[in-house]
Order: structure tokens, then sequence, then C-alpha cells
């Protein structure tokens, strides 16, 4: 049986994996290059909210 904590791990993992396939997706079909500038940029703004 697993551990609470490391179902929890499960879940986190699969969540970022899941963003990550979400934002490799919107990238291509947008036909958008990758842009750490802007990236650094939208993760400072979303962690003041």
């Amino acid at each position: 049986k697993l551990s609470s904590q490391t179902k929890g791990f499960k879940k986190i993992a699969i969540a970022s994996i899941h963003k990550l396939i979400r934002t490799i997706y919107a990238l291509i079909i947008n036909d958008q290059p990758y842009d750490y500038n802007v990236a650094t940029h939208n993760q400072k703004d979303f962690s003041r909210n």
C-alpha cells in the first residue's frame, strides 16, 4: 500500500507534467518561441496573487 505522502507526491508530479505539456502545446499551436524572461516575469506576477 502507498503512504499518503507518496500519493501526494504523485499528484504533484502529475499536475506539474500536465502543466508543462499544456504550456508546450500552447507554444506550438500559437507558433511562439519560449522566452525565459517572459516566463519569469509572468511567474512573479502570478506569485503576487
